[in-house]
């Protein structure tokens, strides 16, 4: 009887250590390189716009510093932040480009599902996906630049620039990236937005992203015939 009973106190004492006198460590959230993009190859072709076209997975130019932040209020360990530039297309020249839906991971964006009109440059707007992995979906800003020769992601007014200045870069090299189509998209917590005021979501990790353009063609292009 009593070699049953030594093993069943001794489970019980270590239980009750760990348990209540030496816990298990809080989660650590994982490094912010663990955030997993999509990769761009060098020589990648840019997607030329004429009419209206879908561009899948664009091409990544620019990814901020990721970050990883408290998410019990929303009930799951964290919330993950990053910051993105991607080229979308080549337009016409000098043609105002605009766009039409966008697509998260095979979600479509509420604000950019085709029945609010045209999203066009010059304004930073809300992006918010209605739910993620963990009913937690992305909320964060968005800007769109349409490509113009006069087009400069250097102004201090963009998100572009804001986005890369708080990140350390060198605002003295961005480049204006002229006559591309260029997104930038902000989903990491800022002391500008509040500690939520931003987040991709619960899970670390971008999902396939989808563009719909709408170009319209120039015939004043001085490259063309």
């Amino acid at each position: 009887m009593w070699q049953l009973l030594v093993p069943l106190v001794m489970m019980a004492g270590e239980y009750a250590y760990h348990r209540w006198i030496d816990p298990p460590a809080a989660m650590a959230p994982p490094k912010p390189q663990a955030l997993q993009i999509a990769q761009t190859d060098e020589g990648v072709p840019i997607p030329y716009c004429y009419g209206t076209i879908r561009v899948d997975n664009p091409i990544t130019i620019w990814v901020g510093n990721g970050s990883a932040v408290d998410g019990t209020p929303f009930g799951v360990p964290f919330l993950y932040g990053i910051d993105l530039l991607w080229v979308i297309a080549v337009p016409p020249y000098n043609t105002p480009s605009f766009i039409k839906r966008i697509w998260w991971g095979g979600t479509i964006v509420d604000a950019f599902d085709g029945e609010h009109g045209l999203f066009g440059p010059g304004t930073i707007s809300s992006f918010t996906v209605s739910s993620g992995a963990d009913g937690v979906g992305p909320f964060g800003q968005i800007e769109f630049y349409d490509g113009s020769p006069t087009q400069n992601l250097g102004d201090p007014s963009t998100l572009a620039y804001q986005m890369m200045a708080r990140s350390g870069a060198d605002m003295t090299l961005c480049p204006g990236y002229r006559n591309q189509i260029v997104v930038a998209l902000s989903l990491s917590p800022t002391p500008a937005l509040g500690t939520y005021g931003a987040y991709l979501g619960a899970v670390p990790q971008i999902p396939q992203i989808s563009f719909e353009v709408v170009c319209a063609n120039d015939t004043n292009d001085p490259s063309g015939p």
